[in-house]
Order: structure tokens, then C-alpha cells, then sequence
């Protein structure tokens, strides 16, 4: 992929910088495979505004050249292509037995084991988190998302001696945390199922 030599000029990733990966079970041949996106501890909105917390890149459309060379060599099979569902091209999970294709709606949008979503300490254990070499101003075209709390900075299976420095990313979710977070999803699927059930009928 060329890319133009301005990217990375808008910084969107404030701190450490992750790569998340996750099994996941392709929908064409079943086959297990591994699904991969980045995450970082903060991000600049588009107000140029610092949003703290532990964020999950989604749809992501460009990245600087050092963090695509680095993608190429730790994360096989997620690579940009184009995707009929969003309308556009961005970084995209291919499955590593027969390449089908595998959109960020189902590992960012939908909660469960083997997304970037979990929903409990045990989900998030079967995620691995590695740290990528480079600080903050990778990440140029994204989308992200931040849920509250996040199981998966501190249940995550570690790669590296990276560590976070915000002592709030590190501490267990309350109870009353695990239950907003729970309340949360629960409107998700709601909504989603809303969202299907009206694209049906207009079809």
C-alpha cells in the first residue's frame, strides 16, 4: 500500500499504543484464525480535545509508514481492503485459512468472546495486548471507542514489559461499574436489533 507522505501529521493517539489480538472463528470455512486492531491510552478528538481512557481503534483508514511496516510483520492478515458493508477501505481482518473478510462491526460492535468488546474478565483474557514501539502520533485516520469500564488493559495477556502509566487503567472495574457496563451492552444489542429489524422491513 503507498501511502502519502504526510501521514501521521495529525496525531489522534496520545500515550502508550497498542495491538490487540483475539481467536476468532471465521463465518465462511469455521476455521479458527486470529483477529487484530490497535488501542492506546488516550486519544485527541476530532476538536483536538484529550479524551482519556483506554480506547479500541476501529475502521482504520490510515496509519503512518512506520506503524504499516509494523502491522505487516505482528499483525498478518489485517490489511486494508475495501468493505460493501461500510462503504469504504480501511484496515480489515482476513481470515489466515481462506482470506474471507471479517468487518470491525462484529469485533468492535457486537459484545461477547472474540471481539475487542468483552464483557467480563474471562473474555478479556483471551485477549492479547502487545505494545507497539512508538509513543503517541501513529494512528492517522480512525475510528475509537471507550467503554466503561474496560476489562481488557488488566486482564489482557501481556506481551512485552510495557506498562500503563495511569494508575485508573490498571485498577478492577467496581461492581456498580461492571453493572453500568452491562446496562450498556444491553442497549447496544437493543439498538442493533432495532437497526436490523427496520432495515428489513425497508427491504
Amino acid at each position: 500500500m503507498s501511502l502519502p507522505d504526510n501521514i501521521g501529521e495529525i496525531p489522534i493517539a496520545k500515550g502508550h499504543l497498542f495491538l490487540l489480538s483475539t481467536p476468532s472463528v471465521c463465518s465462511k470455512c469455521k476455521e479458527d484464525t486470529t483477529a487484530y486492531c490497535l488501542a492506546s491510552t488516550g486519544y485527541y478528538d476530532e476538536d483536538r480535545e484529550f479524551v482519556r481512557g483506554f480506547v479500541t481503534f476501529s475502521n482504520l483508514r490510515l496509519v503512518s509508514k512506520n506503524l504499516y511496516k509494523f502491522l505487516v510483520n505482528h499483525a498478518p492478515g489485517y490489511k486494508p481492503d475495501y468493505s460493501k458493508a461500510a462503504q469504504e477501505r480501511y484496515f480489515i481482518n482476513h481470515c489466515s485459512g481462506c482470506g474471507a473478510k471479517k468487518g470491525d462491526y462484529y469485533l468492535h460492535g457486537e459484545p461477547g468472546m472474540g471481539t475487542f468488546l468483552p464483557m467480563s474478565e474471562e473474555e478479556a483474557r483471551s485477549i492479547t495486548l502487545e505494545e507497539v514501539p512508538f509513543r503517541s502520533g501513529e494512528i492517522f485516520d480512525a475510528d475509537y471507542g471507550i467503554a466503561s469500564p474496560s476489562y481488557i488493559p488488566f486482564n489482557a495477556r501481556r506481551i512485552g514489559e510495557g506498562t500503563l502509566e495511569d494508575k485508573t487503567y490498571n485498577e478492577p472495574p467496581s461492581r456498580d461499574e461492571r453493572v453500568g457496563l452491562k446496562v450498556f451492552i444491553a442497549g447496544l444489542v437493543t439498538l442493533s436489533i432495532c437497526a436490523l429489524y427496520l432495515y428489513a422491513r425497508g427491504n
